[in-house]
């Protein structure tokens, strides 16, 4: 179990979804920790003092974005990124001095996957006079995934608040103190390549290239765009996924780990049944007339499709009941 998954089930974080930015003032309403999770190529940005924390999720792309749209992705980052600051300004009495700022970024073989968008977001911490950190993760699909992965946290429960990424301390035993340097990709403009003040530590963080997973493997919910990928959107008229396919809701599927393995555990028309996580995968589906990505599990007997949108939102408690077909969103 990951540290916010922890701090969740002893009901003293706040779990923050995918595209959502919150504050958090330590302390109010038992809630002493801030976290996210499932990131699969998402960016993180967090502002933290000995108060409170500001932590958004924010996602390549926005929801039902225009695939004809090269700047959608970019747009979607702003607008999250004036989300923060309109909290920093807020609730700027929780914000003295001593504080501090990061910025973590996706990278994808060997490189920082979106580098517009993380200038973005430094040059918007910049403008509201912090002086962010860069941190970098991995999206290499690895064969047994650890509960932290795809996790931050930030935990308020102490005079100090400590900053974990994949359950990995980031923030310095003296962060506020002083300010944090200021991060590399923004002072040099850099728009690839691997941040020089990037955090670095085991398998998962990496300071070179290593065998990355498959854009095909990345959430649809956090694809990067045509304009910041090298790789096209999908095309042709055909999908993967039949249109009679049954869609799985969220309140029918759950995740649970068994001897180390990740597991989700669904039911359709009825049907109980039980796939390791890596047997989801990614393809098409058509949808309002369009061919757009989602993710699928094909029946090993039956082959049968049984789909959806992101397993994001896929929670660890409760048991599905079991609503049968649906088109979903």
């Amino acid at each position: 179990m990951s540290l916010l998954s922890n701090a969740v089930r002893l009901g003293t974080a706040y779990n923050v979804s995918m595209n959502d930015v919150k504050f958090l003032q330590f302390g109010l309403n038992r809630l002493t920790s801030i976290g996210t999770s499932d990131l699969k190529g998402c960016s993180v940005v967090m502002i933290v003092s000995a108060q409170a924390a500001i932590l958004a999720h924010i996602a390549p792309l926005p929801p039902n974005y225009d695939q004809s749209d090269p700047e959608a992705g970019d747009r979607h980052c702003q607008r999250k990124m004036d989300e923060v600051g309109a909290l920093y300004k807020a609730n700027r009495q929780c914000f003295p001095t001593r504080q501090s700022s990061w910025v973590l970024c996706a990278v994808f073989r060997g490189e920082v996957g979106l580098p517009d968008q993380q200038n973005i977001m430094q040059k918007s911490l910049a403008g509201l006079g912090l002086r962010p950190s860069s941190l970098i993760y991995s999206i290499e699909r690895q064969r047994n995934l650890l509960p932290s992965q795809g996790t931050v946290f930030i935990d308020g429960s102490k005079d100090d608040p400590i900053v974990y990424v994949e359950d990995k301390q980031v923030s310095k035993d003296n962060e506020w103190a002083t300010p944090s340097g200021p991060s590399a990709s923004y002072s040099n403009g850099a728009t690839s390549g691997i941040p020089v003040s990037s955090y670095s530590t085991g398998a998962t963080y990496t300071t070179g290239p290593s065998a990355y997973m498959s854009k095909t493997s990345i959430s649809y919910s956090t694809w990067p765009s045509a304009s910041q990928s090298g790789l096209p959107a999908p095309a042709g008229p055909a999908a993967t996924v039949p249109a009679d396919s049954p869609y799985v809701h969220d309140e029918d599927i759950y995740m649970f780990e068994k001897q180390g393995e990740t597991y989700y555990r669904f039911t359709s028309d009825g049907k109980k049944l039980e796939t390791m996580t890596a047997e989801w995968k990614q393809e098409t589906v058509k949808h309002k007339g369009h061919i757009e990505r989602c993710w699928a599990y094909t029946g090993k007997n039956s082959g049968t499709k049984f789909w959806r949108w992101s397993m994001e939102s896929i929670s660890t408690k409760g048991k599905g009941k079991g609503r049968g077909k649906g088109k979903g969103k």
